[in-house]
Protein backbone atom coordinates (compact mmCIF):
# COMPACT_ATOMS: atom_id res chain seq x y z
CA UNK A 1 0.00 0.00 0.00
CA UNK A 2 1.38 3.39 -1.00
CA UNK A 3 0.36 6.77 -2.41
CA UNK A 4 -0.10 6.69 -6.18
CA UNK A 5 2.53 8.27 -8.40
CA UNK A 6 2.26 9.62 -11.96
CA UNK A 7 3.67 6.26 -13.13
CA UNK A 8 0.53 4.59 -11.76
CA UNK A 9 -1.86 6.87 -13.65
CA UNK A 10 -2.73 4.51 -16.50
CA UNK A 11 -3.45 1.53 -14.21
CA UNK A 12 -5.44 3.68 -11.75
CA UNK A 13 -7.54 5.20 -14.55
CA UNK A 14 -8.30 1.75 -15.93
CA UNK A 15 -9.33 0.42 -12.50
CA UNK A 16 -11.60 3.38 -11.76
CA UNK A 17 -13.15 3.70 -15.24
CA UNK A 18 -14.07 0.00 -15.19
CA UNK A 19 -15.52 0.29 -11.67
CA UNK A 20 -17.57 3.39 -12.53
CA UNK A 21 -18.92 1.77 -15.70
CA UNK A 22 -20.00 -1.34 -13.78
CA UNK A 23 -21.67 0.74 -11.03
CA UNK A 24 -23.61 2.56 -13.76
CA UNK A 25 -24.52 -0.86 -15.20
CA UNK A 26 -22.88 0.13 -18.47
CA UNK A 27 -19.69 -2.00 -18.80
CA UNK A 28 -19.02 -0.70 -22.32
CA UNK A 29 -19.04 2.85 -20.94
CA UNK A 30 -15.52 2.35 -19.54
CA UNK A 31 -13.73 3.64 -22.66
CA UNK A 32 -15.86 6.78 -22.67
CA UNK A 33 -15.01 7.44 -19.00
CA UNK A 34 -11.25 7.17 -19.53
CA UNK A 35 -10.77 10.86 -20.42
CA UNK A 36 -12.80 12.19 -17.48
CA UNK A 37 -11.14 9.80 -15.04
CA UNK A 38 -7.68 10.71 -16.37
CA UNK A 39 -8.36 14.40 -15.81
CA UNK A 40 -9.69 13.72 -12.33
CA UNK A 41 -6.79 11.46 -11.28
CA UNK A 42 -4.18 13.83 -12.69
CA UNK A 43 -5.65 16.63 -10.57
CA UNK A 44 -5.82 14.38 -7.50
CA UNK A 45 -2.13 13.45 -7.85
CA UNK A 46 -1.36 17.18 -7.54
CA UNK A 47 -3.59 17.74 -4.48
CA UNK A 48 -1.72 18.67 -1.27
CA UNK A 49 -1.07 15.64 0.93
CA UNK A 50 -3.15 16.95 3.85
CA UNK A 51 -6.26 17.36 1.65
CA UNK A 52 -6.55 14.11 -0.29
CA UNK A 53 -4.62 11.27 -1.92
CA UNK A 54 -4.99 8.26 -4.16
CA UNK A 55 -3.60 5.10 -2.58
CA UNK A 56 -2.71 1.98 -4.51
CA UNK A 57 -2.01 -1.62 -3.62
CA UNK A 58 0.36 -3.91 -5.46
CA UNK A 59 1.07 -7.57 -4.88
CA UNK A 60 4.38 -9.40 -4.89
CA UNK A 61 3.68 -10.81 -8.36
CA UNK A 62 2.28 -7.57 -9.85
CA UNK A 63 4.23 -4.37 -10.56
CA UNK A 64 1.14 -2.40 -11.53
CA UNK A 65 -1.52 -1.47 -8.97
CA UNK A 66 -4.22 -4.10 -8.45
CA UNK A 67 -6.34 -1.86 -6.22
CA UNK A 68 -6.94 1.83 -5.61
CA UNK A 69 -8.87 4.08 -3.26
CA UNK A 70 -9.10 7.77 -2.58
CA UNK A 71 -8.89 9.26 0.89
CA UNK A 72 -10.04 12.82 1.54
CA UNK A 73 -9.42 14.88 4.64
CA UNK A 74 -10.91 18.12 3.29
CA UNK A 75 -14.47 19.00 2.28
CA UNK A 76 -12.91 20.99 -0.59
CA UNK A 77 -11.92 17.71 -2.27
CA UNK A 78 -15.39 16.20 -2.45
CA UNK A 79 -18.84 17.14 -3.67
CA UNK A 80 -22.25 15.50 -3.51
CA UNK A 81 -25.41 16.23 -5.43
CA UNK A 82 -27.51 14.74 -2.63
CA UNK A 83 -26.61 16.53 0.61
CA UNK A 84 -28.64 14.05 2.68
CA UNK A 85 -25.89 11.50 2.08
CA UNK A 86 -22.90 13.86 2.33
CA UNK A 87 -20.34 13.08 5.04
CA UNK A 88 -19.64 15.82 7.62
CA UNK A 89 -17.06 18.39 6.48
CA UNK A 90 -14.68 17.51 9.32
CA UNK A 91 -14.26 13.83 8.63
CA UNK A 92 -12.14 11.40 6.71
CA UNK A 93 -13.87 10.23 3.55
CA UNK A 94 -12.83 7.12 1.61
CA UNK A 95 -14.08 6.73 -1.94
CA UNK A 96 -13.44 5.07 -5.27
CA UNK A 97 -12.37 1.77 -3.75
CA UNK A 98 -11.64 -0.62 -6.60
CA UNK A 99 -9.87 -3.98 -6.67
CA UNK A 100 -9.13 -5.93 -9.86
CA UNK A 101 -11.43 -8.95 -10.10
CA UNK A 102 -8.39 -11.27 -10.23
CA UNK A 103 -7.06 -9.81 -6.96
CA UNK A 104 -10.26 -10.05 -4.92
CA UNK A 105 -10.80 -12.24 -1.85
CA UNK A 106 -7.17 -11.86 -0.78
CA UNK A 107 -7.65 -9.19 1.91
CA UNK A 108 -6.49 -6.35 -0.34
CA UNK A 109 -9.69 -4.31 0.07
CA UNK A 110 -9.51 -4.50 3.86
CA UNK A 111 -5.82 -3.61 3.86
CA UNK A 112 -6.52 -0.66 1.57
CA UNK A 113 -9.23 0.66 3.94
CA UNK A 114 -6.82 0.36 6.88
CA UNK A 115 -4.06 2.09 4.90
CA UNK A 116 -6.40 4.95 3.95
CA UNK A 117 -7.28 5.58 7.59
CA UNK A 118 -3.63 5.45 8.68
CA UNK A 119 -2.63 7.77 5.84
CA UNK A 120 -5.33 10.30 6.79
CA UNK A 121 -4.33 10.40 10.44
CA UNK A 122 -0.66 10.78 9.58
CA UNK A 123 -1.29 13.47 6.93
CA UNK A 124 -3.50 15.52 9.24
CA UNK A 125 -1.15 15.33 12.20
CA UNK A 126 1.80 16.32 10.02
CA UNK A 127 -0.05 19.31 8.56
CA UNK A 128 -0.29 22.65 10.33
CA UNK A 129 -3.20 23.53 8.04
CA UNK A 130 -5.48 20.95 9.66
CA UNK A 131 -4.12 21.19 13.21
CA UNK A 132 -7.60 22.07 14.49
CA UNK A 133 -9.14 18.86 13.10
CA UNK A 134 -11.23 17.69 16.03
CA UNK A 135 -10.93 14.21 17.48
CA UNK A 136 -12.39 11.61 17.73
CA UNK A 137 -12.21 11.09 14.01
CA UNK A 138 -14.81 9.27 12.00
CA UNK A 139 -14.32 7.74 8.59
CA UNK A 140 -17.17 7.82 6.07
CA UNK A 141 -17.70 6.09 2.75
CA UNK A 142 -20.50 5.40 0.28
CA UNK A 143 -21.68 2.05 -1.01
CA UNK A 144 -24.11 1.33 -3.83
CA UNK A 145 -27.32 0.09 -2.21
CA UNK A 146 -27.40 -3.24 -4.04
CA UNK A 147 -23.63 -3.95 -4.04
CA UNK A 148 -23.67 -6.78 -1.51
CA UNK A 149 -19.98 -7.69 -1.91
CA UNK A 150 -18.82 -4.14 -1.16
CA UNK A 151 -21.23 -3.85 1.76
CA UNK A 152 -19.90 -7.11 3.25
CA UNK A 153 -16.34 -5.75 2.95
CA UNK A 154 -17.23 -2.47 4.64
CA UNK A 155 -19.35 -3.97 7.41
CA UNK A 156 -16.64 -6.56 8.19
CA UNK A 157 -14.22 -3.63 8.53
CA UNK A 158 -16.49 -2.06 11.15
CA UNK A 159 -18.54 0.41 9.09
CA UNK A 160 -22.21 0.92 9.94
CA UNK A 161 -25.03 2.49 7.89
CA UNK A 162 -25.77 6.12 8.74
CA UNK A 163 -28.22 6.95 5.92
CA UNK A 164 -29.39 5.54 2.63
CA UNK A 165 -31.74 6.12 -0.25
CA UNK A 166 -35.01 4.26 0.08
CA UNK A 167 -35.35 1.28 -2.32
CA UNK A 168 -38.08 3.09 -4.27
CA UNK A 169 -36.29 6.46 -4.28
CA UNK A 170 -34.69 7.73 -7.46
CA UNK A 171 -34.67 11.52 -7.58
CA UNK A 172 -35.39 12.91 -11.05
CA UNK A 173 -32.09 14.79 -11.18
CA UNK A 174 -30.21 11.53 -10.61
CA UNK A 175 -31.98 9.16 -12.99
CA UNK A 176 -29.63 6.38 -13.96
CA UNK A 177 -27.41 6.93 -10.91
CA UNK A 178 -27.35 4.13 -8.35
CA UNK A 179 -29.02 4.49 -4.96
CA UNK A 180 -26.44 4.79 -2.20
CA UNK A 181 -25.71 4.09 1.46
CA UNK A 182 -23.56 6.34 3.64
CA UNK A 183 -21.51 4.34 6.15
CA UNK A 184 -19.23 5.42 8.98
CA UNK A 185 -16.70 4.03 11.39
CA UNK A 186 -15.17 5.63 14.45
CA UNK A 187 -11.41 5.38 14.51
CA UNK A 188 -10.08 3.34 17.41
CA UNK A 189 -6.59 4.83 17.16
CA UNK A 190 -6.05 8.52 17.90
CA UNK A 191 -2.30 8.56 17.59
CA UNK A 192 -0.37 8.97 14.37
CA UNK A 193 0.22 5.81 12.38
CA UNK A 194 3.49 5.13 10.54
CA UNK A 195 3.65 7.02 7.26
CA UNK A 196 2.80 4.97 4.19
Amino acid sequence: MRPATPADLRAVVSLLADAFAISLRQPRYSQFLQRQVTTYCTARLQTPRHQAALLVATTADEEQPVAVCEVSMSAMTRSFADQRLAPPPRSIYVSNVSVLPTARRRGIGTALLDAAQAYAIDAMQCSEADADFSLPLEVFLHCVLDDDAAYRLYSSAGFIIVAQHAPWELPLFRQGAPRMRLLKKRLAERRAQPAI
